[in-house]
């Protein structure tokens, strides 16, 4: 699956580009195996062995400076707010169910990038409601 196109870098700071490296591969819900993969080569690179659960998460084991001290968990999403195409109708027009609390009337603002098993297409602009 191919990456979505870079953002501009506004702080060099390595932890933002860090940030924008994740952000750039595309994770909608229950398609995150691509995010995971480049979490689980990111943390090899930092000497970590991460492991990856049942329900796919990527976890990682820190030793803290004490060992008998309470135990800390950091948990994120990999997942990103989606629509799923329905129908594609005979004049191009999508159709979608949106999932993860999407607005409808938030389509349109920005390019929708779409993620089909072989390619990745972005698109502009939405049909009128009217």
């Amino acid at each position: 699956m191919q990456r979505m196109t870079t953002y501009p870098t506004i702080n060099d700071h390595p932890v933002l580009a860090l940030f924008a490296e994740l952000l750039a591969v595309p994770s909608p819900s229950s398609r995150e195996d691509a995010l995971a993969e480049v979490i689980r080569a990111k943390l090899q690179s930092y000497g970590y062995q991460p492991e990856t659960d049942a329900a796919r998460n990527v976890l990682v084991r820190l030793a803290g400076r004490d060992a008998s001290g309470p135990l800390t968990c950091f948990a994120a999403h990999m997942d990103e707010i989606g629509m799923v195409v329905t129908k594609i109708g005979d004049d191009g027009a999508l159709s979608v169910d949106r999932s993860g609390g999407l607005y409808p009337w938030k389509l349109g603002e920005e390019p929708v990038t779409i993620l089909g098993d072989e390619a990745q297409i972005t698109l502009e602009g939405r049909r009128s409601h009217h």
